[in-house]
Order: C-alpha cells, then structure tokens, then sequence
C-alpha cells in the first residue's frame, strides 16, 4: 500500500536492491574521459548512486527532479541535481553516457502516454555508444510506438523484469540498449523487440551480458529554460549594490 500510495502521487522510486541488479550489467570502457550518468526524472538520486558506485572514477552523475524536497535530496547524493521541469531543459545533446530513465507513468498535457514522450525527449541527450536503461511497465514498453521509438535510436537490445516481489506492484521491465550513431524506422526490429520484452526474464544476481558505459571528454551544459524566482531573488541579492540592505 506504501509503495501505491507513492505512485498516485506520481512518485516511482526504483526499489534499491533493483537498482543494484540493474548496476551489474554496467562496466567502463578504458581510456580518457569521465563516465557521465544522466538521470532527466532521479527522485532523491538514490538509483543513479547506486549505478555510479559500480564504475571506476571519474564518474560525472547529473540528475533532474521537478519537486524541491527530493531534488535537495538529490543535490546531497550526486555530482550535480538540478531542481527543473525536465520538458523545459537547455541540455547539450549527445552530452551523456548513460541515459536511465524511469519516467512518470501517465498521460501529458497533450494526451500522449508520458513513458514514450518522455524517451523521445530524453534520448537525443545519450552520447552513440552510449547505454539507455529505461525503466517501463512491461505492457507498455512493448507497445508499438514505444518500440518503433527505441529501434528507431537504439539498438543491441536486453531486456529483464524486475524481480519477485517487487514485478508485481508495476509489472515493470528494464530495458538495456545502445545508442545509435544514426537510427531508422525498423519495423521487424521493433517487432522482436515486443516479443522480447513479453519474454523477459527476471533480473538475477548474474547478468546474462553486460554493457560498456563509454568515457567522454566533449563539452556540455545543463540548465532549466525556468527562472526560479527565488533562486533568482538571492543570486541579485548577493551580486548587486543595490540589494545590499539589511533585512528585518
């Protein structure tokens, strides 16, 4: 009941032990550059942490929350949090390494399912060669359109479920792949993806394959489109001559 009661208020957290499952399959290329980590919906930062932990440094974890109380939260966990409406963002694309992302589990503004137009947002930010970990209900992520989008950017596809006891609050699966340097519609692609994603196997303590989080060493920014007021009042405040007044 604690776990649905999170959910009705829009708040999925991946359940730690996921997580830790999840950070097996994950191992660093060598070479120069820092492993980037990109989390546009982290909640408190907890499962972003928890990839990071597995990977040698430099690990770079960037992770985006709407509400203020997890995004503090986050600000204390990970390399960078940034309190924002991950819609109304100035982000480099191809900026990150690995791109993991458990959206909300609802329609948009629009209509439009949030799971899907919230990958469409998000995965022009993942570097090629990079690995996406999306998080999805198992119904949906093999949905037509969800699967046309993910083979259209996306390729070299594993999918798992979550465990036992944890599948049976959201039926949700984990679906790993890799970025594309150029992506195309591929309708027999999207296809054995659906199929593979209804036959996933529960995650386990052993991966059955891994994936290599590639180092970066391009430039990048991040920053919200918003101007928080309050955030803005302060930075005036200290920078200006005129704000230089003792307060009550």
């Amino acid at each position: 009941m604690r776990e649905k009661a999170k959910a009705r208020g829009g708040y999925y957290p991946t359940p730690e032990r996921v997580a830790r499952l999840i950070a097996a399959h994950l191992v660093a290329t060598r070479g120069p550059g820092e492993l980037r980590l990109f989390d546009p919906c982290c909640g408190t930062g907890s499962a972003l942490r928890t990839l990071s932990l597995t990977l040698p440094s430099p690990v770079v974890t960037v992770g985006v929350e709407l509400h203020s109380g997890r995004a503090q939260e986050a600000h204390e966990l990970l390399t960078r949090a940034l309190q924002a409406d991950a819609y109304k963002l100035r982000c480099t694309h191809q900026a990150f390494s690995l791109l993991f992302v458990n959206p909300p589990y609802d329609h948009d503004a629009a209509g439009s399912r949030q799971e899907e137009t919230f990958l469409k947002h998000t995965l022009p930010y993942l570097a090629p060669g990079g690995v996406l970990i999306a998080i999805l209900p198992i119904a949906r992520a093999a949905q037509s359109r969800v699967c046309t989008l993910l083979t259209s950017w996306c390729t070299d596809f594993h999918v798992v479920r979550f465990p036992a006891p944890e599948y049976e609050v959201f039926t949700q699966a984990v679906v790993f792949g890799l970025k594309q340097d150029r992506g195309a519609r591929n309708a027999a692609a999207a296809g054995a993806l659906a199929a593979h994603i209804m036959a996933a196997p529960p995650l386990s303590q052993r991966p059955v394959r891994t994936y290599r989080v590639p180092r970066l060493t391009t430039p990048w920014d991040l920053t919200s489109l918003e101007i928080d007021p309050h955030a803005a009042c302060a930075l005036v405040r200290a920078q200006s001559p005129l704000w230089q007044t003792p307060e009550a």
